[in-house]
């Protein structure tokens, strides 16, 4: 399994068990690469791999004005894969319910606060 660690917040230290390296030997040698750029292409091949999903999930999560007056309203998208893909339709009904509770409380505060600073 890769090992990583952080420098300074400047530089990624990666440790990579015996048949991770040959790994990367093997795509260097079919590639015509050096191992370290070998290892930059497999890296960033991730990378665009994750950001790719990453931007999808925050496009996904974006949500649109809500069109009824006097209304706030939210959708919750739910991810295809990864933890949350493994919740159950009791376990998204409970989520929905205490993140309504929630943006209920949040609005009711915000609208008294408000009333109090108009007079």
């Amino acid at each position: 399994m890769v090992d990583c660690a952080m420098r300074h917040d400047e530089a990624l230290i990666v440790g990579l068990d015996a048949t991770e390296i040959e790994t990367v030997r093997l795509h260097a040698s079919r590639n015509g690469l050096s191992v370290t750029d070998a290892f930059a292409d497999i890296v960033e091949r991730g990378i665009l791999s994750v950001v790719d999903e990453v931007v999808q999930e925050e496009d996904e999560a974006r949500g649109k004005p809500c069109t009824i007056p006097d209304m706030v309203g939210f959708t919750i998208n739910w991810a295809s894969s990864g933890p949350y893909a493994s919740l159950n339709d009791a376990d998204i009904r409970f989520v929905e319910a205490v993140m309504t509770m929630s943006l209920r409380e949040a609005l009711t505060v915000v609208l008294y606060k408000k009333s109090h600073k108009e007079t």
